[in-house]
This record gives structure tokens, sequence and C-alpha cells, in this order.
């Protein structure tokens, strides 16, 4: 956390001045909002992208002089937008934190009973809870958010918003195949590379958040739920996820309880190899079973990408097999979408 931002800015205002006087705040917010194409004739002008480091820097120094739900929010988008999920967490764990520390002198400021009329006092709890329900706006918190990548490799990008057209119901038509992204997610989090934690964090925050909007705003304060169930999507989608290869049953033993007459003990030979990763090996000589279905053949490219991952670890083979198991349920304009064509023409020419 940054603890420049607990200093109080004076003894006698905390949270200094109420920033919306200050030319700075207004330039901020003018400069952090998406700019329209413009058209002169047959030119069409490219808007330039919102420059976020210079947010931030801005908005920090601002935050110097009067510390405010809304530039704090300001704050939040720029480190979403810088990186990614611990910007998320960092930044809305900051803001639960000031909740606390400066409830009462954080700007939007509530007002009293003393000297001030019903209708300004509900009026200063409606500003409030305005500047909070920046958290739910789609086009800024929550997509940025959904915006956040979690797998930056070309082959398998995915963001938050991937895995949640995916999971939703109805699915829309152009979404990734649920089991495909349950995969990703999988192959994610073995590694490591999933930030499971900074979401958790930032749904804990945002959980302090609502408790504190309740008790400061009562029937005004805004609710976090769309924010929070965003927040628990990718926690919640990686501890259903069932194991991928399930554990061999065990042998079924012969009812007639009887023994071969031409048994033949066991050779060193026959014995299978000590490199096959546990879970997916079959029985000396027995075959496979058949696929009845895709969740079948998509389990089979499973065991075939672990065999490689365990013992060939360098093969080239294991990116592509990842890829097809990530393919497996889409359309196939979307497949085609995801393979160059002149790497198609020249796998068609190799057959």
């Amino acid at each position: 956390m940054d603890m420049s931002l607990t200093k109080p800015v004076s003894a006698e205002q905390p949270c200094g001045p109420d920033p919306e006087y200050d030319p700075e705040y207004l330039l901020l917010f003018i400069r952090a909002a998406p700019q329209a194409e413009a058209q002169y004739g047959d030119f069409v002008s490219t808007p330039e992208a919102v420059n976020w480091p210079e947010i931030e820097r801005d908005a920090r120094r601002l935050l110097t002089r009067s510390k405010d739900i809304r530039v704090l929010i300001l704050l939040l988008r720029s480190r979403i937008q810088q990186a990614g999920a611990q910007g998320l967490a960092e930044m809305l764990t900051q803001l639960a934190e000031l909740s606390v520390i400066w409830s009462d002198a954080l700007h939007p400021q509530l007002l009293t009973g003393e000297g001030a009329s019903a209708e300004s006092i509900e009026d200063a709890a409606l500003a409030r809870s305005n500047a909070l329900a920046a958290l739910l706006d789609h086009e800024g918190v929550m997509a940025d958010i959904r915006g956040i990548t979690l797998s930056n490799s070309a082959a398998l990008r995915l963001q938050v918003r991937d895995v949640e057209r995916a999971l939703s119901a109805p699915r829309p038509a152009d979404a990734l195949a649920p089991e495909s992204v349950r995969q990703q997610l999988a192959d994610l989090e073995a590694r490591g590379a999933l930030p499971l934690a900074a979401f958790r964090e930032a749904q804990e925050s945002a959980e302090r958040l609502q408790v504190w909007a309740r008790e400061t705003l009562g029937d005004l304060a805004p609710d976090f739920s769309r924010l929070r169930q965003l927040l628990a999507l990718l926690p919640d989608v990686v501890q259903t996820t069932t194991p991928e290869i399930p554990p061999s049953p065990a042998p079924v033993p012969d009812p007639a309880g009887t023994v071969m007459d031409n048994a033949v003990p066991a050779r060193a030979e026959d014995v299978p190899p000590v490199n096959v990763p546990p879970g997916i090996s079959l029985p000396h000589n027995a075959e496979p079973g058949p696929i009845r279905d895709r969740n079948d053949a998509l389990e089979r490219l499973r065991c075939i990408r672990r065999w490689f991952e365990s013992s060939e670890p360098s093969s080239p083979t294991i990116p592509l097999l990842r890829q097809a198991e990530r393919l497996v349920g889409n359309r196939f304009s979307e497949v085609i979408n995801e393979i160059p064509v002149e790497l198609l023409e020249k796998w068609d020419a190799l057959e």
C-alpha cells in the first residue's frame, strides 16, 4: 500500500479541500475520457489512446492535495491498465483502507445534521454514492477488469472477458468453448501463472467497501454484487474445475476366480517404463476404449500432451497439442481464424 496516501494533508483538513474546484481535477478527467473519431470530409482521424502512466502520475500528485474517491478510482483504472490483476488488487485494497482511515473526511464528504438541511445531507450522500458507483461502470472499471490478460501467448491469448463469455448462460455464439477455457486455466494454474491471489484480495477489498458503503450511506449505498461476482469468477472457476485425468479404475477380478492354464510369469521387459506419468498409462497390451464423444477425445488429447510434457518436455509438439485442446468445440470459422492461411496451405502440401 502507498503509505503517502495515508498521510493527512493538514491537521485542519486531513483530506484537503474538495478537488472539484481544482482546474487540474477537471483536466485529469477530460484526459482520461476516451476520445471519439473525428471525420473531416473523407479523412477520419484515429483517436489517441489514453496515456495511463501520465494519468497515474497526475492523479497521485492531485491526491497529495485532495484525497477523493473519484481520483482514487481513476488511479485504480490506471494501475489495472498497467499492472493487470496486481494493480487491481493493490488499488482496490488501498481504497478500502482509506475508506476506513478517512471515513468522514474522504471526498465527496458527508454532511452531519448540525446546521445542514435534510436536502443538503441527502445530496452529499448521493454525491458519495455516485462516486463509489464508478466502480460499476461497464465502460470504465468493469471493462478494465474484463480486459486483464491472463495468458499473453500469441497462441493462447486469454482475457477475463473470454472466461466470462465462455461460461455465461446463454453463451454468445462467438465465445470460446467452455472446456477449452477451463483447460487453459488449469494449465496456467499448474504453472503458477494465474493471478488467483490478486483476484481473491480484490474480492475481499470489494466486500469491505460494500460493508463500509452500507454503514455510511444506508439505502443509498451502491450494490457491488456485479463487481464482486466478476472478481470471484476466476477463483470460482479454478476451484470447481474437475481434475483433468481421472485415476485409473482398479482392475476387476475374474468372477469365477479361475487361473489361466498357460499363464507365463511377467518379464522385466514387460514392465511399463518408469518415465510414464502416473494416471495416463494403460495396462500392458490393453487396448484403449473407443472414443464415445468430444469429452473422451479431449481427454485423450490431454493424456498425449501430458506424456510429452513428462517424457519430452522440449518437444515442439506440446504447444500444438495445447492449441488443439483449446480449439476443441470451436466453430470451423473460429478455428480458421486462429491458424494462419499460409500455415494451413503448407500443412496441406505435406499430406
